[in-house]
């Protein structure tokens, strides 16, 4: 009856190329053939089928090398399949699993993909697995127990000997999960180092800022100290100023009128100076020219006397020269006459030899040409002969060899024509036969293509449907994205108006004294009725305009608002007994309101904005108090506007450009870069609303992105719907396409067999035919060679003497030519050399005749120059001494007269520019002290008005007040140098602080919150790690107790079989305890057949280590009973004497397990319930057959006889 492994189907597996079905009943089932068959490939397709992922445990280098390769008539195939059918009615061994047959298969394709499925079910590997495993035939365990494993029991070292007993214990999966909580351990530690090192960073981060939240705060009170100083400084100043400036007027009015009467004495002392100069700037003038003349007159006298020597020196120079020219032109002239008549001799000799240099060239051109015809000739006759000789003996010996095989040429004609009329009949069958597969193959052809062709529809929709789904993935990620950020700005705007609203209500940027008192307004109704409200928070300003009315405003946005002056009077009271400082009170019975009066005439001036009263928004009642804060004061857009209209308003009201710049009442510019800050006082509400309208508008997009989300979801689930079953069917059209690919390549395979046969036989009966026809040329061709031959002799015997008187004249005729040749050759050559040694010659002389004429040619120019040049010294020697020298001398007397004339006068002129030069530099240096006081006191008064102006801009800058703001802040009977001495104290003490970061006060407590955040994560971690190591404690005492307990039952199974096996003796297994883990300890095996002593497992001989091995696997096995098991030639290494008694206890064995069994040894097989071979009919094909036991035993005789060779 079946087991409950029923069958195998293999199909492109390895050797297996066909389609094979191997079933297997209860019991034993024997798998026998031949070493190279193929038989261990049927254990290595179970061992895949249950998910093997080495390429090398399936005995191949890469995964692909399980599809079959082909063979030298059989193409390789594209992808390979195993099928396992297993018995599940009584649902034991797959019990959440309804079928009752359970199909597990696998199949590769050799693009590397691959496929698992139960009963066609597309399957992970790991679901199988796990299925396998729960089952208890996972490919870890014993369901395949091959030569390797027994090789691994008997070979192994003790502490590797374990790993086989922990997976037969049981305990493996344990310890892989052991592992994976020691690694989840390590992963822990890590992520706990990491956190420790960033809470101690944390720490170094926190301390710091601590301690500049302390100094913070601490030069948070000293600068609300210093502002009150600073105030009342600039006040003080500002009421001071104009009792200095008068002071600093007089002493500069004292110093300009004296400098203006040094400028008087500077000025006419200038005038004098520079009359003085220009006098002697005239007599160096007149020195000057004087002395020119006199040295003209000196040089012109020394000039004439001695131009005559030089002239006369020239004159010789130049007569001797041309003397010299005139003597080489007479010689150049006669060398020149001798050249010429050698030049003329040389030319006639040169054409007696040119000419006869060419009729020699001629002739030897001529005898050549002969010579090589003579050469020609004698070559052709000597080849002639040669030729002549060869036909004749070639003659001989083909009539020789025919009449020698004349026989046998006559036989193998007649076979050859009997193998030809069979050929032909041959060939035209296979041409029949191919014609008819041709008409086959095209329709498979024809089909397979509409599959191809199908295929690519169904490909090209799948496709489609994948750009689509690819385009909604985008569109689903884009809106994912866009939703994320949307939810990121509308939590981070919730966090704002949070932030907003807390600001709100906690007064930020008000005054401490501002925020003490509305807090405690809260909580105190009476002190509550007692206020409207502050101003900043009375009336509403356009963002457009917030800088502008801030600045407007002042300190005074700030003050409070009361219904009158009681009210005022009673906060004032509280304030003192509460210490909380000083604030300003409006109330609306006494504040009278302002306006611009006569100016409203220039609010249209372009650029203007209007009153600033205007521009804000407010309750009605609060008319006369915005109006007597804004009323009189106007927006513009810039500081050029601002200029313009105070210009025109002649300063007539305040002015304030959006920027914040001011222009006071007073004529002064205040301006320049503003403080980045949070907002001002007037911005909060404003951004808490937009905040709101915001987070409103934030939450809508949210909603619609979560809509189009949901829809988006909904059509890339359909879209993958529609994937999934186009793949589908895809992947049936692969499969019929495969298959029908596989027909076609098996029939075209064949067609191209049967069409090289055809070709090959159509070839040699060409041959044979072409031998037929040559025989019979041959025979019949006898008499005419014969008669051929016979006529050769005779003419070669008359011929020879004709040839040979033939063949010695043309020789000499050669040799004669070739002596002549050689004669007018050397002749020729000579004749050359003469010509060009005459040519040489005459090259030579002519370049010296030229070169001579050249030389007379430049001589004559020469002489030319020279006697122009005698000419001229000659008139120019008599032209000096013509001048009258007396008259000279007589003027060179004058001009020294003159000249000491004017130096005396050039004396007393230098005495009287020192003496006003002098004076000059006494009244500079005093008028450049005069100009350094007046400078001084210009500076000094400058330095009042800067002074103020500065000190105005600090306060303006640092706490936002004007003078007319700061007068609140004014303090009685103020002492200035105390004031200025504190002031200096305070700035000290805050330079000590160094550093200040305000902003350190939130940032220490975001860096506490995220310490304290750390430290909760941390302690997470550590108890994570202390439950990790309880766990590993724990799996390890598990495993322990575990393998202890299987192992003792390993232990006692091993030592029964062990007797059955060998028919007595003893045997036990022990723990060795060779290493500090337990669960590392190594497992000896200690064995002693019937007759010998106890001993270790590797002193027994191979035959008893294998018997001995084989125990302990059955011992497992019986331990584990497993619903079948695949036994691998593990036998192979049993002698007679141990192979029966392992064959008798298999079969018993076989009561409780289902065995298949692949071996070569006869007492295996006749246990067998079931015999297949394994053949290889075709060469690298394997083939399954069901066989008897006489069958098996010769396949097992036949591979015993090749392991015995």
């Amino acid at each position: 009856m079946p087991g409950k492994f029923k069958k195998i189907d293999l199909y492109g597996f390895k050797s297996f190329a066909d389609k094979h079905e191997i079933p297997f009943n209860n019991g034993v089932t024997v798998i026998v053939g031949p070493n190279g068959c193929g038989k261990s490939n049927v254990s290595d397709s179970v061992r895949w089928v249950l998910g093997e992922q080495s390429a090398k445990q399936l005995r191949g280098s890469k995964m692909q090398d399980v599809i079959f390769s082909g063979t030298e008539k059989r193409r390789s195939m594209s992808y390979c399949e195993v099928f396992l059918t297993f018995d599940n009615k009584d649902k034991s061994l797959f019990p959440t699993l309804e079928y009752d047959d359970v199909v597990i298969s696998r199949k590769l394709y050799r693009s590397g993909e691959s496929e698992y499925a139960v009963n066609k079910v597309p399957t992970r590997l790991k679901d199988i697995v796990e299925m396998l495993r729960d089952a208890n035939m996972g490919r870890e365990g014993y369901s395949i127990i091959g030569q390797g494993r027994v090789q691994a029991l008997v070979s192994a070292k003790p502490e590797d000997r374990r790993a086989i007993f922990e997976e037969a214990a049981g305990i493996a999966k344990y310890k892989q999960r052991k592992r994976e909580v020691e690694n989840k351990l390590i992963r822990t530690r890590e992520n706990l180092q990491r956190v420790t090192d960033i809470l101690t960073e944390k720490k170094k981060q926190l301390d710091p800022l601590l301690k500049q939240a302390e100094n913070a705060k601490k030069w948070l009170e000293l600068h609300e100290r210093l502002k009150h100083l600073e105030i009342n400084t600039f006040i003080y100043q500002h009421e001071n100023a104009a009792e200095a400036k008068n002071q600093i007027n007089t002493r500069l009015q004292a110093i300009l009128e004296e400098a203006e009467a040094r400028q008087k004495d500077y000025d006419k002392t200038i005038a004098d100076y520079d009359k003085a100069m220009e006098e002697l700037s005239n007599v160096d003038r007149k020195i000057a020219q004087l002395r020119d003349e006199q040295l003209e007159l000196t040089v012109d006298l020394e000039k004439q006397n001695g131009d005559k020597k030089v002239l006369r020196e020239r004159l010789n120079n130049y007569t001797t020269e041309i003397t010299r020219l005139e003597q080489e032109n007479l010689l150049l002239s006669a060398d020149i006459g001798k050249a010429q008549s050698v030049i003329e001799a040389g030319k006639v000799r040169f054409a007696e030899k040119k000419t006869l240099f060419e009729l020699t060239k001629s002739e030897v051109e001529k005898l050549r040409a002969q010579f090589n015809d003579a050469e020609e000739k004698v070559i052709a006759k000597e080849k002639q002969n040669e030729e002549n000789k060869a036909a004749l003996v070639a003659a001989m010996d083909k009539l020789a060899e025919i009449k020698s095989n004349m026989s046998a040429l006559t036989a193998e004609r007649k076979s050859l024509s009997v193998i030809v009329s069979a050929l032909k009949e041959k060939i035209d069958a296979q041409r029949k036969e191919i014609a008819i597969q041709n008409e086959t193959l095209s329709a498979l052809s024809l089909k397979a293509k509409e599959l191809r062709e199908d295929a690519e529809r169904n490909n090209g929709s799948l496709a489609s449907k994948k750009e689509q789904l690819s385009v909604v993935e985008n569109e689903l990620s884009e809106i994912i994205t866009q939703l994320e950020d949307v939810t990121a700005k509308y939590h981070s705007e919730i966090a704002r108006k949070k932030v907003l609203t807390d600001m709100q209500e906690a007064y930020d940027g008000y005054n401490n004294s501002i925020k003490y008192l509305m807090n405690d307004a809260k909580n105190n109704a009476q002190l509550k009725s007692k206020m409207d409200g502050v101003v900043a928070q009375l009336i509403s300003v356009d963002e457009m305009f917030e800088t502008a009315i801030e600045t407007a405003l002042g300190g005074a946005a700030q003050n409070i608002v009361t219904k009158n002056e009681d009210d005022a009077k009673y906060i004032i009271e509280y304030l003192k007994k509460a210490r909380y400082g000083r604030i300003t009170f409006l109330p609306l019975t006494s504040i009278k309101p302002r306006s611009l009066g006569g100016y409203t005439n220039l609010l249209s001036t372009p650029g203007c904005y209007g009153v600033a009263s205007d521009i804000v928004k407010y309750d009605k009642k609060y008319a006369n108090i915005v109006s007597g804060l804004l009323g009189s004061t106007v927006i513009v857009d810039n500081m050029d506007t601002a200029v313009n209209l105070a210009r025109k308003s002649r300063y007539g009201f305040k002015i304030v450009t959006l920027d914040g710049d001011v222009i006071s009442t007073q004529g002064s510019l205040t301006g320049g870069s503003r403080k980045n800050e949070i907002g001002n006082l007037f911005s909060h509400d404003r951004e808490l609303t937009q905040t709101k309208n915001l987070i409103e508008k934030l939450a809508e997009q949210g909603k619609s992105l979560t809509e189009k989300k949901k829809n988006l979801v909904a059509k890339k689930q359909e879209l993958t719907r529609e994937i999934d079953e186009i793949f589908a069917n895809v992947h049936g059209k692969d499969i019929d396409l495969a298959k029908m690919e596989e027909s076609v390549s098996k029939l075209a395979h064949i067609v191209d067999e049967k069409s090289r046969e055809l070709a090959e036989n159509e070839l040699d009966e060409t041959n044979k035919s072409n031998r037929i026809t040559e025989i019979t040329n041959d025979i019949e061709s006898v008499a005419e060679l014969e008669a051929m031959v016979s006529n050769a002799k005779k003419t070669a015997s008359e011929d020879e003497q004709s040839n040979k008187e033939e063949y010695e004249r043309l020789k000499k005729t050669r040799d004669e030519f070739s002596a002549r040749l050689t004669e007018e050759r050397l002749k020729f050559v000579n004749l050359e050399s003469e010509v060009n040694s005459i040519t040489n010659d005459l090259q030579r002389l002519e370049n010296n005749l030229n070169a001579n004429k050249d030389r007379i040619e430049i001589n004559n120019l020469k002489l030319v120059e020279d006697k122009e040049a005698v000419e001229d010294i000659n008139e120019r020697l008599a032209y000096v001494g013509k001048n009258d020298q007396q008259e000279a001398i007589k003027r060179i007397e004058e001009i020294k007269q003159s000249l000491s004339q004017f130096d005396a006068y050039k004396t007393q002129l230098n005495v009287t520019v020192n003496d006003l030069n002098t004076n000059r530099s006494a009244l500079t240096e005093e008028i450049q002290q005069l100009q350094e006081k007046k400078s001084q006191q210009e500076y000094m008064l400058v330095r009042v008005d800067a002074d103020i102006e500065q000190m105005q801009e600090k306060i303006l800058e640092e706490y936002h007040l004007e003078y007319a703001d700061c007068l609140p802040y004014k303090e009685e009977n103020y002492n200035f140098d105390e004031g200025v001495a504190e002031t200096a104290q305070l700035k000290r003490k805050m330079s000590y602080l160094g550093h200040i970061n305000v902003e350190a006060i939130e940032q220490s407590k975001e860096v506490t919150k995220e310490y304290d955040e750390l430290n909760t994560q941390k302690e997470d971690l550590e108890k994570a790690a202390s439950d990790a190591e309880v766990i590993i404690k724990g799996m390890t005492e598990e495993m322990l107790v575990t393998f202890n307990t299987e192992f003792e039952k390993i232990r006692v199974n091993f030592i029964k079989i062990f007797k059955e096996l060998f028919g007595g003796g003893e045997a036990d297994l022990q723990i060795i305890e060779d290493s500090d883990d337990p669960l590392e300890y190594g497992i000896n095996i200690l064995a002693s057949p019937p007759g010998k002593k106890i001993m270790s497992n590797s002193a027994l001989s191979g035959g008893e280590q294998s018997l001995t091995a084989i125990a302990i696997l059955f011992a497992i096995l019986r331990l584990k009973p497993m619903p079948f098991c695949i036994l691998d030639e593990i036998d192979s290494a049993l002698d007679d004497a141990n192979i029966g008694r392992y064959a008798k206890y298999l079969k018993r064995f076989s009561q409780e397990t289902q065995f298949i069994v692949i071996t070569h040894r006869k007492p295996t097989m006749e246990v067998a319930d079931n015999l297949y071979g394994v053949t290889m009919e075709e060469r690298g094909v394997s083939k399954i057959i069901s066989v008897k036991l006489s069958e098996a035993a010769s396949m097992a005789g036949e591979n015993n006889e090749k392991e015995a060779k």
